[in-house]
């Protein structure tokens, strides 16, 4: 997946800060998907939310690498 667009949670209404303790990594990611061998998450336009924590937590992979490799 590619991170295309990052979109903040939303705060309660009234609120103009986040209150304490502050969520780290907080939003959500649009991705696209480039990649897949799974039927349920084709390639070509499908697009996943994907939260800000798990993109955090996951592994960069260098495409152009993985291509050279096939």
């Amino acid at each position: 997946m590619v991170p295309i667009e990052f979109r903040k949670d939303a705060l309660p209404e009234g609120v103009d800060e986040e209150p304490l303790p502050r969520k780290r990594h907080s939003g959500i990611w649009m991705c696209a998907v480039v990649f897949s061998d799974h039927p349920s998450y084709p390639v070509g336009g499908f697009r996943v939310d994907v939260p800000a924590a798990e993109i955090t937590r996951s592994r960069k992979i260098d495409l152009a690498e993985v291509l050279a490799q096939s």
